[in-house]
């Protein structure tokens, strides 16, 4: 199964790629031979990838393969290039139907611009963070989640970094002056030497916005509402 960008071309020709992940959406078409091109929309996503896909005169149909950024990063962005790249697919014959490609917004700065010894972070809501430690040697682990105090308590030790461009609601964990920015523009980290080479993607088969865990749902049993009964203590 392809892992980098390059693989997946030549397997594939061609490449459409959706990434909403920041307040500023951006889309790429890739072809083999031929430069990338790049378009962004600083409307809402739903509205935003149509315009960036008309602005580059692309047809999804026309792409071997889908792709698109699953997070960390905006949600409603997120599962709506989802939901894009889903009708998409479910628009061609089964037979010839293009698999779709993700990426992780915070592995794709670790690959290409993070410098060493940085701790990349996203918001994620509830008190809390997605992080990415960037080793010294520039290699890294798995996105995980920390509470608000673990990351203001790892900025003792290590460089915090926010992706441009990327919401957030949590207040921020440290003073702003405290926290770097590198910036999210995705067709310049794409086009970073260390990229069309880096192990960043997965074929996935139900498109979704990131989550450390999968969701869990509560049982509930249904009774039927009665009237209590006359006497009887509440």
């Amino acid at each position: 199964m392809p892992t980098t960008l390059n693989e997946i071309l030549a397997a594939h020709r061609s490449l459409l790629v959706l990434d909403a992940a920041a307040a500023t959406t951006q889309v790429g078409w890739f072809t083999t031979g031929c430069e990338p091109r790049w378009a962004k929309s600083d409307e809402e996503a739903g509205v935003g990838i149509f315009q960036a896909l008309a602005n580059l005169a692309v047809r999804p149909g026309a792409a071997g393969a889908l792709a698109y950024c699953e997070g960390p990063g905006s949600i409603l962005g997120i599962r709506s290039a989802a939901v894009a790249l889903t009708v998409w697919r479910a628009r061609r014959d089964p037979a010839e139907a293009p698999p779709i490609f993700t990426y992780r917004s915070l592995e794709l700065l670790a690959a290409t611009v993070a410098p060493p010894g940085v701790t990349l972070i996203a918001d994620a809501r509830r008190q809390s963070w997605h992080a990415l430690d960037v080793a010294a040697d520039c290699t890294w682990g798995a996105i995980e989640r920390r509470t608000h105090a673990d990351i203001a308590a790892s900025a003792t030790t290590r460089a915090l970094a926010l992706p441009g461009g990327f919401r957030t609601w949590t207040p921020l964990p440290v003073p702003a002056e405290q926290i770097g920015t590198l910036p999210y523009d995705v067709a310049a980290l794409w086009a970073h030497p260390r990229a069309a080479d880096a192990a960043l993607w997965r074929e996935v088969a139900a498109p979704d916005a990131f989550q450390h865990e999968d969701p869990g749902y509560a049982t509930w049993t249904p009774a039927v509402h009665r009237a209590p009964t006359p006497g009887a203590r509440s």
